[in-house]
């Protein structure tokens, strides 16, 4: 059925302005750099052999290709839409291209495999020529509502290729599994991992939402299903995933498919999701940075206490040089105290680098337990300076992507129960209320039903108006009494209410007027309510909902021992640094600092 004509699709001209990103830019930019690197390796002074060349020009061809390719994206980032009730025309810069809806005979949706990955819309004639290519990434919310604009202007055609799927001719396939999503009848038939099947029917399903890249909150962009006995996400790469969500709309008539929320609920939600997966970056790149860098402090502390440990505890034992390489350096040949024969390679002073002959013995120190760690006197000594530089470097940028890690944890949990509260808002449609028995013919009608509910978290974005006084319908019964106030709808502090719309004995009701006549429906599981209920977002909720939604937001689950973990490790870490610091400037091994990283880690 095609999609019902509204405002928004009525008006004479919609137009989409992108949004362009800084990252094909800078990917251009990256490139472009390696690539004048790699043109620059001739002109290093050394003679390059044909593999040489061959690798300077395979990489001047793949960094110039990977350069095309950033700013044509770029470019193309910068496209306005421009539709209205003729046609769809695409703007770039002084190029305009416009296209007549009459002109357009097919469609053609699909997602790049590679990149984001988000999605493509082309629009091709009878001939299957493409007429105009929409590219949705930089577009508001991922195309969205372009997409919402193009399922109204093109019903027929996006009703032809949803009919292909409902009938099996063609099927919504990804990867090895045939079908990983059908409809038959009222059931709703899903295969995703293989071989993992579940029937869901319609009457179960609670939302069906697709969420493109730039507003699934740091995942690939992906559609999530939540039913009755819990939720999954589909990734958006299944072929003709579009055209499903279609189907669903506008063939089956769920609502429940992309449901439409109040303007400023959808900006919030939609900067959340951004907000949260900026954290997800940074905890990603927190986490990398600091198990980067410490890697490296780890080492070496390692390589320091082998070297200190030969010099102490090594055993001695004979050795000969078998060669002389270039720089200084030998190669010893000896058996280790665990009866292993062994060649290692020895950096040694000039002077005895001079000297010294192939076939020469000399007497080494060997560690008991690793036997390539050797010492001699004329062996050339670590650079102290140097590994106490890179350490002190290593250090700092673990300890910033520790502290990126961190902050980037601070609120997630918080912010994950706001986005589950507005993803379970919805713009309910008006219907309008029957005038009461008794009524006077020529007095007010009763005032409808409000049309939007929005959580707590939104009520600064309403209007003053949203605390209107609420008239009560004039009969014979209560003619000359005066307006009564509704209460706060969003009032933290409310308690049950009976679903016949009186309070418990002793208890105050925060129910509204417009709840009062009407059968109690939960928000969350769907089923009616035949005692008290509870108001959330301006929504009843029944008890047993109210009584999860309450333990899900105060237990702590494992987010405080992941903390723990996180900041217990790193204070030992970070404890461990500091006396290997202090023995390698000082030579001194002090028992006080044990003290010091016991206050550490029981701080933290």
């Amino acid at each position: 059925m095609p999609i019902p004509r509204n405002d928004a699709n009525e008006r004479s001209e919609r137009i989409f302005h992108p949004k362009p990103s800084p990252a094909p830019l800078g990917g251009a930019f990256i490139c472009a750099a390696f690539l004048l690197a790699v043109l620059a390796i001739p002109f290093l002074g050394e003679t390059l052999s044909g593999e040489d060349y061959l690798i300077v020009i395979g990489g001047s061809i793949l960094f110039s290709f990977l350069t095309f390719l950033f700013l044509k994206t770029h470019h193309l980032s910068k496209t306005v839409y421009k539709c209205d009730v003729v046609g769809v025309g695409a703007v770039n810069g002084d190029k305009e291209k416009f296209v007549a809806w009459s002109d357009i005979a097919a469609i053609d949706c699909s997602h790049s495999l590679g990149g984001s990955g988000e999605l493509r819309v082309d629009l091709l004639d009878a001939n299957k020529r493409k007429l105009v290519s929409i590219k949705t990434e930089h577009l508001p919310r991922g195309g969205r509502d372009m997409l919402d604009y193009l399922h109204h202007r093109l019903a027929p055609l996006f009703d032809a290729k949803a009919d292909c799927y409902l009938k099996g001719d063609d099927h919504w396939a990804f990867s090895v599994i045939r079908d990983v999503v059908k409809i038959e009848e009222r059931n709703l038939l899903v295969e995703y991992p293989k071989n993992k099947k579940l029937i869901i029917p319609f009457s179960e399903l609670r939302r069906v939402e697709w969420l493109p890249g730039v507003i699934s909150g740091g995942k690939a962009g992906h559609v999530i299903i939540d039913h009755q006995e819990g939720s999954l996400e589909l990734p958006q790469m299944i072929k003709g995933m579009q055209y499903f969500i279609y189907a669903l709309k506008c063939r089956c008539g769920l609502s429940c498919v992309n449901p439409e929320r109040p303007p400023e609920v959808t900006e919030k939600l939609d900067e959340l999701r951004r907000k949260s997966g900026r954290r997800k970056l940074g905890l990603l790149a927190g986490a990398m940075l600091f198990l980067g860098m410490f890697l490296p402090m780890g080492i070496i502390v390692w390589e320091w206490i082998k070297d200190s440990q030969t010099k102490t505890i090594g055993k001695s034992v004979q050795a000969v040089v078998t060669e002389k390489k270039s720089n200084e350096v030998v190669v010893l040949e000896y058996t280790d105290p665990q009866g292993k024969h062994r060649e290692n390679d020895a950096r040694v002073e000039k002077n005895f680098y001079d000297t010294i002959k192939t076939g020469a013995k000399l007497t080494i120190k060997v560690h008991p337990f690793f036997g390539a760690q050797i010492d001699f006197k004329e062996k050339t000594p670590m650079n102290m300076t140097t590994l106490l530089t890179l350490f002190v470097i290593c250090a700092v940028l673990s300890f910033i992507g520790l502290s990126i890690f961190i902050l980037s944890l601070r609120g997630s949990g918080k912010m994950k129960l706001e986005i589950a509260e507005l993803d379970a808002v919805r713009l309910k449609p008006e219907e309008p209320v029957p005038p009461s028995e008794g009524s006077a013919s020529n007095g007010p009608p009763p005032l409808p039903t409000a049309n939007i509910t929005a959580p707590a978290s939104c009520q600064a974005l309403k209007s003053e108006s949203a605390a209107a006084l609420v008239e009560p319908t004039p009969d014979k019964e209560n003619a000359g009494q005066e307006k009564v106030e509704s209460p706060a709808i969003d009032d933290p502090n409310n308690e049950p209410v009976s679903a016949s719309g009186k309070s418990d004995p002793g208890e105050i009701s925060t129910a509204p007027a417009a709840f009062q006549s009407e059968i109690k429906t939960c928000a969350s599981c769907g089923n009616s309510i035949e005692e008290e209920y509870f108001l959330a977002a301006g929504a009843p909720w029944c008890r047993d909902c109210r009584g999860k939604r309450v333990d899900s937001a105060t237990k702590p689950g494992c987010l405080i021992l992941l903390r723990i973990l996180v900041f217990g490790l790193t204070a030992a870490f970070l404890g461990g640094g500091l006396w290997a610091l202090i023995v390698i400037v000082t030579g001194y091994e002090l028992g006080l600092v044990a003290v010091l990283v016991g206050l550490l880690v029981g701080y933290s």
